[in-house]
């Protein structure tokens, strides 16, 4: 496309001080959001902590100041999927069946009673794990 063809006519501003709806869009709204932003090598605002190192000692009192407030979690009555990622995310994938030998895929539960004890959990192949479930 041929560029310089295309030309603004005269008076056209690209920021109108008054009768634009979008506020961003006015020229003393940009130059508040500028100043704001100074120092700030986030660029997301002057609350982020993104980028910004926590002590060990600073980590424990946010975890503390959240126990409890954190709406997603949902401890014993989380779904029985979402138990399973919590293993998975802990214990890594299964590597070797623990009934056969062969590959395993799975983490299966030892008491079928599903809680948060990663030692509940046994690796087996798909196979044995349909096997082991139809027991129960």
């Amino acid at each position: 496309m041929p560029t310089g063809i295309y030309q603004r006519k005269k008076g056209y501003k690209l920021f109108k001080n008054t009768g634009d709806k979008n506020p961003a869009k006015r020229i003393e709204v940009r130059k508040k959001i500028s100043e704001a932003m100074k120092g700030n090598k986030n660029g997301i605002g002057n609350k982020s902590r993104t980028g910004i190192k926590s002590s060990e000692e600073t980590k424990i009192k946010i975890s503390l100041a959240n126990l409890g407030k954190i709406k997603y979690w949902k401890g014993e009555e989380a779904t029985y999927s979402s138990k399973h990622h919590w293993v998975r995310n802990h214990k890594g994938k299964p590597k070797i069946c623990e009934n056969c030998g062969k590959s395993a895929k799975h983490w299966a539960n030892i008491d079928h009673k599903y809680h948060r004890d990663l030692d509940d959990y046994i690796a087996l192949c798909v196979k044995c794990h349909k096997k082991y479930d139809r027991k129960f």
